[in-house]
């Protein structure tokens, strides 16, 4: 998922499956000067998300 209005730069979250885990990384891209920053991973909680781990629910 794009945020491409996140400010000081555009961010993305990454959905990876590791060791059976399902793991979200949030990373801020700066086109400009070349750089990606990582802003925080954490495994997505199944109160949250639906079974897919890639969608909200709905609270």
């Amino acid at each position: 998922m794009r945020y491409d209005e996140d400010k000081p730069f555009p961010s993305i979250l990454l959905f990876k499956v590791i060791n059976n885990k399902p793991i979200h990384v949030l990373i801020s891209v700066d086109n400009v000067g070349r750089k990606i920053f990582i802003i925080t991973a954490y495994e997505p909680d199944s109160k949250y998300f639906e079974s897919d781990f890639r969608t909200r629910r709905k609270l």
